[in-house]
């Protein structure tokens, strides 16, 4: 997560999102376990899966 908002200002999972994830069906996310409120809202709103 200090990776992706050091060098591009996003969380890892609004990164994805930017670069085009949400195109790509299915998506399962795996070890997302420190998702913020906006992040949650992404997932629900794309249908991403989570594990």
């Amino acid at each position: 997560m200090d990776y992706t908002l050091a060098k591009y200002g996003l969380r890892p999972l609004e990164y994805l999102v930017k670069r085009g994830i949400k195109e790509i069906k299915p998506v399962i996310i795996a070890h997302g376990v420190c998702f913020s409120p906006r992040e949650v809202h992404i997932l629900k709103e794309h249908g991403l899966g989570l594990c």
